[in-house]
């Protein structure tokens, strides 16, 4: 690089001062030594402009490096995903769009939109926030996962009844629900008999309620109620499971449970697009509780939960349940 920088400022003052060559000459000669000189100089900026993005790749490599590093140190990737929410203002990059609104949006895109900002992240020496913290909860999954069976993973949601946050219990209330996007499926030709008829077939129809209701949005939402929260994820789980079985799998947008926190709701939302999970508080005229969001996607992720990215924790704007 500090060659690279030297000869450029050499061509430039020779270019100023000197020419690319003798003035006085005549001929080819001239034409020749001015286009070699013209090459070398293109090519020492490709070489300058090559070293830096270099460069900034290694900063960046070391900055993963580094959180990885302390990750395992403490064992506690989490934790450091946490903190660098906080500092960097993560908050801010949480959507106020609903993800029904966006569920309708994504039907005209055959691939999802480009971000921007490639280049300028090209040129930084540090990494974004957003990809820092997704590959450190990565590696919470990939921790929890060691230590937990297949049958485990199925059942995450149901240790979040045996945990707290702040010293306060995280409790369900008991209530779930999966949102539909219709079509015309003979499942939604009559969709409360249609829903029922699944229900008595996973077993659960004697200890679960079951209601139907629509929104603005033109979706469905099928809203189970019980008494056992471990029976809701596994109603929602095999609910799931057939209706995907009769080709609805891409009409299903989302499974939503409920739990309360020190008196406050809050859903954990399974996006079915994605797999992952994520929170959503809803608060007064359409604010979210983004500090209680943060803390309990804490929780989640050390259970193994996989995590939705921030730009993507979607809202579920008047919920009925």
């Amino acid at each position: 690089i500090v060659i690279a920088g030297y000869l450029m400022q050499m061509m430039f003052w020779r270019s100023l001062f000197g020419g690319f060559g003798g003035h006085r000459r005549s001929g080819g000669g001239q034409g020749n030594a001015f286009a070699i000189m013209m090459l070398v100089y293109v090519g020492v900026i490709l070489i300058y402009f090559v070293s830096q993005m270099l460069i900034m790749a290694l900063s960046r490599y070391r900055e993963f490096a580094a959180d990885r590093g302390g990750a395992s140190v403490t064992g506690n990737p989490s934790a450091l995903a946490s903190a660098l929410r906080k500092i960097s203002d993560q908050m801010s990059l949480i959507p106020e769009k609903d993800l029904r609104q966006v569920e309708h949006a994504n039907a005209f895109f055959i691939i999802p939109v480009l971000k921007s900002g490639f280049l300028s992240s090209m040129g930084a020496s540090h990494p974004p926030t957003e990809k820092r913290i997704q590959r450190l909860l990565e590696m919470e999954n990939t921790l929890v996962r060691t230590q937990k069976s297949e049958t485990d993973l199925l059942r995450l949601l149901d240790s979040l009844e045996h945990s707290t946050l702040d010293g306060a219990p995280i409790s369900s209330t008991n209530e779930a629900a999966l949102i539909m996007s219709p079509n015309n499926h003979p499942f939604f030709n009559d969709l409360p008999n249609s829903a029922h008829e699944i229900l008595s077939n996973t077993g659960y129809e004697n200890n679960i309620g079951i209601r139907l209701e629509d929104d603005n949005f033109g979706t469905k939402w099928i809203i189970f109620s019980g008494t056992n929260g471990a029976i809701l994820t596994s109603l929602v789980d095999s609910m799931s499971k057939a209706l995907a079985n009769i080709q609805l799998a891409d009409q299903m947008i989302a499974a939503v449970f409920k739990f309360n926190i020190n008196l406050k709701p809050i859903y954990c939302i399974c996006n079915y697009r994605t797999k992952k999970f994520y929170p959503f508080s809803p608060m007064d005229k359409k604010t979210r509780d983004t500090d209680l969001e943060m803390n309990f996607v804490h929780i989640l992720s050390t259970q193994g939960i996989p995590i939705e990215p921030i730009e993507q924790w979607y809202a579920l704007w008047e919920t009925p349940f």
